[in-house]
Parts: structure tokens; C-alpha cells; sequence
């Protein structure tokens, strides 16, 4: 057994703004091939952290697209590296691991979905809960966090943190949304199991759009996202 608040302690240290697990079994309801199990048949828990973008970036969106992507590209570098060390933590003291990579592979992209659903598994380990435009919203960071995770066969000793449904149903990330991916929400959904998005027509406007790689209108529309705090 690891001790969750230890392993909390290492990763804020190392550049975690947040951290939490879950058992691997609240999952198993995913994807056939995106289940913990699937990348490590031993699974028994997921420790899942984020780390946030800085709020200039996306609050100046489209003016700062170069920043916006740049930190994406330096926050996921972090989150990688964050599940890597965590690895080694945990191989060092018996226990078998497996990263789940924070940035999207070709192979994620081929198929509009990664290894593994981080915001299902930033959901369950109670780091958030979903929005109306498909993101975590967090009590501190709003929709600004990116997650990565560890899939491990050690049992992490923890309590369960319960976060609250922040979502305003304001519509803003919808109307922002320039390729249109977002609308729908209305007509409710599930802030634990999120909603579908049209992940075709976001990926296609980030990353096939010639002038348009990256956007983040969304995040930078949710009016959660720049406060420092939300009481």
C-alpha cells in the first residue's frame, strides 16, 4: 500500500498543482482498449494530477495563440515527466506502473481518443467535474488544467474527495466554440460522465485548419477559468 498524502506531497513539489486517485474499477466501464486493465492487467488504482496554464494566456486568446500553445506544449512536457517519475517511485517500492501520456500521440489521434479518458479519470479521482463544453472544471483553476496520470497495481490509501458540479450552464464555451463542436449541451448531461462533443469538427479546426492550430476558445470563454478562486 502507498500513502496517498506522501505521494500528494512528492508531486506538488514536483510541479503538481493538484493530485488525486481512484481504483482502477471506476473505470472499467470505459472503452474497451482505453480501460486501465487494458494497459496494465494488474491495475488496482489511478493517481491522476493537472497542472494549470497560466490565466494570461488563455484569457487574451486568439491575441496570445503562441503563448496558449506553448504552455500547453510545456505543461504537457511536465505532466509526462510527472508520470515517469511516478513510475519510478513506485517500481522502486514493488509496485508495477504505466504513465498515460498527457499529450495527444498519432495513435490517440487516428482514433479522436487517447490511451486512456484523463478527464474521466481526473473526474473520478475527484479533481472535478465535467462542464457543458466537455471540460474538467476545478474549484481553483476552472476549465485552465491539464491532467496526466499513472495506472499502478498498488493500492493507494486515501479519502475520497468529492467535488461539486461548478458548471454555470451559461452557454458561453458553446458560443465561442469556432468550429461549432459544442452545441447540444442544453439538453443536459451527466457532470460525473461528461457529454459527447463533436470531437471530429474540434479536431479538424485545431489541427487541420491551416491558420487555426490549437484554439482553446473554450476554456478561455468559461468564466471560471480566470478566477483565482471560486467561493
Amino acid at each position: 500500500m502507498v500513502d496517498g498524502e506522501e505521494l500528494k506531497e512528492l508531486l506538488g513539489k514536483n510541479g503538481a498543482d493538484t493530485a488525486g486517485f481512484c481504483r482502477a474499477e471506476k473505470m472499467a466501464a470505459a472503452p474497451r482498449g482505453r480501460r486501465p486493465f487494458d494497459l496494465l492487467p494488474a491495475a488496482k488504482s489511478i493517481i491522476v494530477f493537472g497542472i494549470s496554464l497560466n490565466a494570461g494566456a488563455v484569457s487574451n486568446l486568439p491575441a496570445t495563440r503562441g503563448a496558449y500553445l506553448a504552455e500547453i506544449e510545456t505543461v504537457n512536457n511536465a505532466l509526462n515527466t510527472l508520470g515517469y517519475n511516478t513510475v519510478k517511485y513506485l517500481e522502486k517500492r514493488g509496485f508495477a506502473g504505466v504513465a498515460v501520456p498527457a499529450n495527444t500521440t498519432d495513435r490517440a489521434a487516428a482514433r479522436l481518443a487517447g490511451d486512456m479518458s484523463l478527464r474521466h479519470a481526473a473526474a473520478a479521482a475527484g479533481l472535478g467535474l465535467f462542464g457543458a463544453s466537455g471540460l474538467i472544471l476545478n474549484e481553483k483553476f476552472g476549465a485552465r488544467l491539464r491532467f496526466g496520470a499513472v495506472i499502478t497495481s498498488a493500492v493507494i490509501a486515501h479519502e475520497e474527495n468529492k467535488p461539486r458540479d461548478l458548471c454555470l450552464r451559461c452557454g458561453r464555451c458553446a458560443k465561442a466554440c469556432p468550429a461549432g463542436a459544442l452545441w447540444g449541451w442544453e439538453g443536459g448531461f451527466s457532470p460525473a460522465a461528461g457529454r459527447e462533443v463533436n470531437k471530429e469538427k474540434c479536431y479538424r479546426y485545431m489541427f487541420v485548419h491551416p491558420k487555426e492550430r490549437g484554439c482553446g476558445m473554450c476554456v478561455a470563454n468559461c468564466p471560471l477559468s480566470m478566477n483565482p478562486q471560486i467561493s
